[in-house]
């Protein structure tokens, strides 16, 4: 039997033909689905904490929260979301879809910080090189949209301003004045404009004990005129002592070729050059910070990382953690691999029975197909 085992692998192997039409298998592709979106679909280990850590509760706070709340949080029931919008609206519409008590939404214009200059003068790129990575004119900024087209778009797709409230703060200012005692372990910022100022306005709140990542959008390639650019972001942040854990793009296409809209708006192209797109970052688990987290708050970090498909980062922080017992250990890396234990091997096993059984099994991770 093992030697017609392998007369078929060789037959397969050499004849490539027959390994792409295996690759394009729906089996097979299932392999790289878990690691192909900026958030993870399965949260093992949050409904792990959830059952089991009445208490632990993650606090989010969303600047640009306009359209549909992230997918994982309705999915969870220990958390804070905090949405801030500049569209009255909008805020009105979130207030009344999202009832739950855990759901608190405030309608302000997110501006940047006085000091912009100050903060951000060791950050951003030389003159020299402003011009460089510029497309000339984007399809999406030129698309006019017929009336009765617009009547049919979606809620989240509104193109007026009318609605525009004229409250202003920053970051550090919501956070202080509007949140605060209670706490902000996630910042995501989407608001379509001047995202990288409007982070220099959470200057304090970066620097907080308390906080632990960060979800922005950046620009990647340059529309003419613009020159804000995600290094800039990088170097602010890593100064902040931060790391970068994931990034994703979207394509825009010139209008010199016009292409397909990814979405049912003027937006995202298939194809195209990779304009924007968004950052992760998370703190950096040195000693020095890993020494003043309480338990409850390692729980919160993993339970981030968990949702922003960074198991293998969860892993490693849970071997870092000094003061949690070995058996608790395992139990929590027996969570954050119990997806890929039924993807690669068809049952649950526990973190120590994944490793032995991966090492028995090393050819089937292999992409020889």
């Amino acid at each position: 039997m093992k030697l017609i085992k392998k007369y078929i692998k060789d037959i397969i192997i050499n004849n490539n033909f027959l390994r792409n039409k295996i690759k394009n298998l729906k089996y097979f592709k299932r392999r790289t689905d878990i690691e192909e979106s900026l958030t993870s679909s399965v949260l093992y280990f949050n409904n792990f904490i959830e059952n089991k850590y009445k208490e632990n509760f993650i606090n989010i706070l969303d600047i640009g929260c306009f359209g549909q709340i992230p997918e994982h949080f309705t999915k969870l029931k220990k958390f804070n979301f905090y949405g801030i919008d500049i569209d009255t609206e909008e805020i009105n519409r979130q207030k009344n879809h999202y009832k739950g008590k855990n759901f608190i939404f405030f309608n302000y214009k997110v501006i940047e910080p006085s000091n912009l200059s100050k903060l951000r003068q060791n950050f951003v790129e030389p003159e020299l090189i402003k011009d460089r990575f510029v497309l000339e004119k984007v399809q999406s900024n030129h698309h006019n949209i017929s009336s009765s087209k617009l009547s049919t778009l979606n809620k989240n797709q509104n193109y007026t301003k009318n609605y525009f409230t004229e409250k202003k703060t920053t970051i550090d200012d919501a956070f202080i004045n509007l949140i605060h005692p209670k706490e902000v372990n996630f910042l995501k910022i989407d608001i379509d404009s001047n995202d990288h100022e409007v982070l220099y306005g959470a200057d304090n709140l970066l620097n907080n004990e308390n906080f632990f990542g960060l979800q922005i959008e950046v620009d990647f390639v340059k529309k003419k005129g613009n020159y804000r650019n995600y290094i800039e972001v990088l170097r602010y942040m890593n100064s902040k002592n931060f790391n970068l854990l994931n990034f994703v793009h979207s394509r825009y296409s010139s209008e010199l070729l016009p292409t397909k809209y990814l979405y049912s708006f003027p937006g995202p192209n298939y194809n195209g050059s990779p304009l924007m797109g968004d950052l992760i970052f998370f703190k950096n688990f040195d000693d020095k910070f890993l020494e003043k987290l309480s338990k409850d708050d390692v729980i919160k970090i993993l339970r981030l990382l968990e949702i922003y498909n960074q198991d293998h980062i969860a892993i490693e922080l849970i071997n870092k953690i000094k003061n949690f017992p070995y058996n608790i250990k395992n139990e929590f890396k027996s969570e954050f691999i119990k997806k890929y234990s039924l993807d690669f091997f068809g049952e649950i096993l526990n973190y120590e029975q994944y490793c032995e059984k991966y090492i028995q099994n090393k050819d089937k991770f292999l992409n020889i197909l």
